[in-house]
């Protein structure tokens, strides 16, 4: 990277936009995991409520919508990356955990 190849000074204008750009793309990440969260949150709300609610003094057609909304709902609803990981805090606390690894790594062999 060449912002790192000048020596040990680096130039106070990189740091800055170098530290902002970081921050940047970790306060999107951090916004997207929020919203998965609520987003989970909220689904779950729906199922409990739904499992809840005294669906046996109901009509059948009432009932039947009340099924299929816990149906649907005993699967949990996840924005995903990809189709591959769910966007949750747990996976940006492990995102940001592997980060500083490495960083710790990548600075330590640098000497």
């Amino acid at each position: 990277m060449k912002v790192f190849n000048e020596g040990n000074h680096l130039p106070i204008i990189r740091f800055i936009f170098f530290t902002l750009t970081i921050l940047n793309l970790f306060g999107h990440m951090c916004l997207y995991c929020i919203l998965g969260e609520i987003l989970m949150a909220q689904c779950n709300n729906i199922y409990y409520a739904t499992y809840n609610n005294k669906w046996y003094t109901m009509d059948l057609k009432t009932t039947n919508n009340l099924l299929i909304l816990m149906t649907r709902g005993s699967k949990p609803i996840y924005l995903t990356v990809g189709k591959i990981f769910p966007v949750t805090m747990t996976t940006f606390c492990s995102l940001v955990k592997t980060s500083v690894g490495y960083i710790s790594v990548l600075h330590t062999t640098r000497r």
